[in-house]
């Protein structure tokens, strides 16, 4: 499973691309595997983090690797280094200095990093 990210996994005219798919692609082929790029649904993230925690033979990528969840999964990667930001538009003029300042700030997906 996987989620639209672009440019690592994502969906175009019905087809499934990115550096990710890709990648997982290759290792199906490379284990002889009946399943193939086919196979991949794209969910929602939450979706599929909760079949991942549920569900046995599972496999959602990408998915980024913390404390948190280092023992909840066996892990394959990285397959790339990111880094993660606040965004915000120009004209609401948010300024954060410190973590306290974006409390009250913040939106994200649940469930994103942990």
């Amino acid at each position: 499973m996987s989620e639209q990210f672009p440019p690592f996994n994502f969906e175009e005219n019905g087809q499934l691309k990115g550096t990710s798919v890709d990648l997982i692609a290759l290792i199906l082929e490379r284990l002889n595997s009946k399943q193939n790029r086919n196979d991949i649904e794209i969910l929602p993230w939450g979706r599929s983090y909760q079949k991942l925690l549920k569900e046995m033979n599972t496999v959602l990528f990408v998915v980024t690797r913390t404390k948190t969840r280092e023992n909840l999964f066996k892990w394959v990667g990285p397959i790339s280094d990111a880094k993660d930001v606040f965004l915000a538009r120009k004209d609401k003029r948010i300024t954060i200095k410190t973590i306290d300042d974006a409390k009250n700030t913040i939106g994200a997906v649940i469930p994103d990093i942990l």
